[in-house]
């Protein structure tokens, strides 16, 4: 039975050079498996020294940090929701329904689906959400979309 490391020389044996170094240089082995990818490169002839920004990463990992959603807008419609999340992504702010499978089933009993951002983009969120729903963001009559997507 072969050990993890013999399996790992393996797996990087068949790897091309560039694809190897690639996940060398990903910052994302663990130390094992640098070790036996750097020995692979060296049987191939190819030294490889890590970049200094990642031999810092391995010295000092960036802390955890959790992020705190907060809730922006909560309805018994979903889908509606779905696209508002849409909208906040394509506006670059990060945003999830929660509960959304839960109230397709039970949405009044629990309040409905609703949209969360993280608390960081709260404010943003609102603003986007209130332009939405006064029709700001609404195309016009005489806008042709075919011609924008074309």
């Amino acid at each position: 039975m072969a050990t993890f490391q013999e399996a790992l020389a393996e797996i990087y044996r068949n790897f091309s050079d560039e694809h190897l170094l690639e996940k060398l240089r990903s910052g994302t082995m663990i130390e094992l498996a640098v070790k036996v990818a750097e020995d692979e490169l060296e049987s191939r002839g190819i030294s490889y020294r890590p970049m200094p920004q990642q031999e810092e990463a391995y010295a000092a990992p960036i802390p955890y940090q959790a992020l705190q959603f907060v809730t922006v807008a909560s309805s018994l419609n979903s889908i509606a929701l779905h696209i508002l999340r849409a909208r906040l992504e394509a506006e670059g702010i990060p945003a999830i329904v929660a509960d959304a499978n839960m109230a397709q089933s039970y949405s009044v009993a629990v309040g409905g689906a609703r949209l969360q951002v993280p608390s960081e983009f709260y404010d943003a969120a609102r603003q986007i959400i209130a332009d939405v729903n006064s029709g700001a963001l609404a195309l016009n009559d005489d806008d042709d979309v075919r011609s924008q997507l074309a």
